[in-house]
């Protein structure tokens, strides 16, 4: 079948999905369940020369409910399971040859994740979705249900804090 439900708009859809997401299987569920959506209320449709702009809206929509969903399900609390357990070693290939490098990597983990456990939560949760899950400013902002200027702005106090707190530690400046 071609049309709203076909073909013509899923490569569009699933390149904005991705782009929210930033993982290829979430997109598709994503894309599939605008889809569906989209089928379910098509009497809703009022213009057919902007299904694309529909659809988007959807998508969005779809999107930002699942993040509501994951927030009521306790994601905030469990936002430090993303970084690398404490014990666990820094590891690169130029460091298995030397020793001295290595253990100075698992320090300096030890002491980063402590500046990062140590992060009031809401920084912490804008440094984790920016930094380790590589989410993009406004799709951390729809995550987390704020604006994008608090996010710039939480951003930028949680780098500075771990930057202070590595410092202090005698990395650094």
């Amino acid at each position: 079948m071609t049309g709203i439900f076909g073909e013509d708009h899923r490569g569009a859809l699933l390149r904005q999905a991705y782009r929210l997401v930033r993982n290829v299987a979430d997109a598709q569920d994503l894309v599939q369940d605008t889809l569906l959506r989209a089928y379910t209320r098509q009497e809703q449709q009022r213009d057919p020369g902007a299904t694309l702009a529909w659809l988007r809206s959807i998508l969005y929509s779809v999107f930002c409910n699942r993040c509501v969903r994951q927030k009521r399900r306790g994601w905030r609390d469990q936002s430090l399971d993303l970084l690398p357990d404490k014990s666990s070693q820094l590891r690169s290939d130029h460091c298995a040859d030397d020793p001295e490098r290595a253990a100075l990597n698992t320090e300096l983990g030890a002491v980063l994740y402590t500046a990062i456990a140590g992060l009031p939560a809401s920084y912490r949760e804008c440094l984790l979705l920016c930094g380790v899950e590589g989410l993009c400013y406004n799709a951390t902002a729809a995550r987390l249900n704020i604006t994008l200027p608090v996010v710039k702005s939480r951003l930028h106090r949680a780098r500075r804090r771990v930057r202070a707190t590595l410092e202090s530690q005698g990395y650094g400046n």
